[in-house]
């Protein structure tokens, strides 16, 4: 597609089609920005900032390839990484709304329950019946809550003059009236790697029983090489997910934003915003 050319919105089939594209063929450059921000999240405090912009930084990049107007991975990181701090503060403000999140909903939970099972007076299958369906639908109000933040960090990443409060209510702003379609590419994107990452389980564990055939279990080595190997093999899994899940994202942002702000790939995109005022060296 041409850079005068309209992209418009995207199915649930189109985002998860344009994230796989933009995952197989930017993956080596992904994956290596994947593998440094896995191995910065080893590093208290300073290192989850580092991992937390760098993540960010694969989300925008997919963006702007989605825009048809690919950056250079230097400029790109010149942009994202000075704002690391901010990152780690929005990744907080997340984590807490969601702990709070969690939280309250399962307080309802349980007095819902609780007023019910007052209210019968019963103890039967019918009572326990109803405080699972109580159950699912919190566990689907928590996704909902999950979905509507899954994009925050983009805003931070994308936008001049951003802040992580500021970005966190834009995603809120932005998801609003299409939660539903992005737990569909959630889940849709769930199913694609799930495969994958039975594969990935199955080899783990074969790896693990060939350690443990050639090396004593009761030695101290055992120990050492099985938790270095641990490490090992979770910095590599999470940095082949990550851009994915991070192009995905990506996609979701561009798409959002299409269909509530009207950008197109005629525009530069920093035109359409109208909550902040933007520089012209975008």
């Amino acid at each position: 597609m041409s850079k005068n050319q309209t992209l418009g919105s995207l199915s649930i089939v189109g985002v998860i089609s344009a994230g796989l594209r933009i995952y197989r063929d930017h993956f080596k450059s992904y994956f290596n920005i994947a593998l440094q921000a896995y191995c910065w999240s080893i590093v208290p405090i300073y290192g989850w900032a580092k991992c937390l912009a760098l993540s960010a930084l694969i989300s925008r990049l997919a963006y702007y390839e989605t825009l048809e107007q690919p950056e250079v991975i230097s400029e790109a990181r010149s942009r994202v990484e000075p704002r690391m701090w901010s990152f780690l503060g929005q990744g907080l403000l997340v984590a807490l709304i969601l702990m709070g999140g969690i939280l309250g909903l399962v307080l309802v939970w349980v007095i819902s329950f609780g007023l019910v099972l007052a209210i019968s007076g019963e103890d039967n299958a019918i009572i326990y019946l109803i405080g699972f369906a109580f159950f699912i639908a919190i566990v689907f109000a928590y996704i909902g809550l999950v979905s509507r933040l899954f994009i925050a960090s983009l805003p931070l990443a994308v936008e001049d003059n951003m802040t992580a409060t500021a970005a966190i209510i834009l995603s809120w702003n932005l998801t609003k009236g299409s939660v539903f379609r992005i737990q569909g590419i959630l889940f849709l994107g769930f199913l694609i790697i799930l495969p994958f990452s039975i594969l990935l389980l199955f080899i783990v564990v074969f790896l693990q029983l060939y350690l443990a055939f050639i090396v004593s279990t009761d030695s101290s080595t055992y120990h050492l090489v099985v938790n270095l190997f641990s490490v090992a093999i979770n910095i590599i899994i999470g940095a082949l997910f990550l851009p994915f899940w991070q192009s995905i994202a990506g996609v979701i942002y561009y798409d959002l934003k299409v269909r509530q702000e009207g950008i197109s790939l005629k525009t530069n995109p920093m035109d359409s915003i109208p909550y902040y005022e933007y520089e012209d060296d975008l």
